[in-house]
């Protein structure tokens, strides 16, 4: 009885850790699903995660394939990143794309070559501003090194400092910023405030959204005329895994999408239980 309530306390523990957790190629239990994914391929009756070479494109290669897979395209195909002077490209934008290198200047041949970021020259002016030092309207914007906002003070003609760590405390910023920051600026009330499905007014836009701090993501589904929340465990079994940014894929048993982490703490489970008894 002991240890049964001790692999509960363990599953819990573990629940916490993985409650964002990505889907890897191995929870990926379909043929078909695994090779759409475009992250993984089917070999042997598994679904395992794709090699660099795999990627046929360079889009594929340098944008599509997640940074942990650490793939760079190069003179006609992807490989293994090596380090970013060894790229030649045909716009800087593709320097940053290879691991965040950048353009070190114009060949003789009309191409760019790649080079390491230095991070003395990395002049980030969010981490460099100091919002009271700034006296227009129109640059007192960014964020301070210690995690403060600047924001304009409209009656005391200068730049304070504001901590955001919500929809509702960018209401003190610009329009511009609370639509950046994943909220919504209501016109209504001169307030920013948190995205909701039922504020998407066409189709077009009726997706998803990001919550403020990035770490849930909503779906949504548009119903002819207005944009509703969408259940995730409603979702076909091939639509699982890639309307969801790679966080769910399709239980065959429960017949329903389930989070990744769901299946690890499964997994986990088993192997516990297996090691007691």
């Amino acid at each position: 009885m002991f240890i049964f309530f001790h692999l509960i306390v363990l599953a819990i523990q573990f629940t916490i850790k993985v409650d964002q957790v990505s889907c890897t190629c191995p929870d990926i239990p379909q043929e078909d699903i695994c090779n759409e994914s475009k992250f993984c391929k089917w070999v042997d009756g598994s679904c395992q995660k794709l090699d660099c070479t795999d990627a046929t494109d360079q889009e594929w290669c340098d944008q599509m394939l997640p940074n942990s897979y650490k793939c760079a395209w190069n003179q006609g195909k992807c490989d293994i990143f090596t380090t970013c002077s060894d790229y030649i490209v045909s716009e800087p934008q593709e320097c940053f794309e290879k691991w965040f290198c950048v353009d070190g200047g114009l060949t003789a041949s009309g191409l760019y070559a790649c080079t390491d970021l230095n991070p003395d020259d990395d002049t980030d002016e969010g981490q460099q501003i100091i919002c009271q030092d700034v006296k227009i309207e129109d640059e007192c914007v960014g964020v301070q090194q210690d995690g403060n906002y600047c924001a304009w003070n409209s009656t005391a003609q200068n730049c304070n400092t504001i901590s955001i760590e919500g929809c509702g405390d960018a209401s003190n910023t610009t329009q511009e910023y609370c639509r950046d920051a994943s909220c919504e600026w209501s016109e209504s009330t001169n307030e920013c405030i948190d995205l909701s499905c039922d504020l998407f007014k066409s189709e077009e836009k009726c997706n998803l959204f990001f919550s403020f701090d990035l770490s849930q993501v909503t779906r949504c589904l548009w119903n002819g005329t207005s944009c509703l929340d969408f259940d995730i465990t409603d979702l076909p079994s091939e639509q699982c895994l890639n309307m969801t940014l790679n966080t769910y894929v399709w239980n065959s048993i429960q017949s329903r999408c389930v989070q990744c982490a769901e299946c690890l703490i499964l997994k986990l489970t088993l192997i516990l239980i297996l090691i007691y008894i």
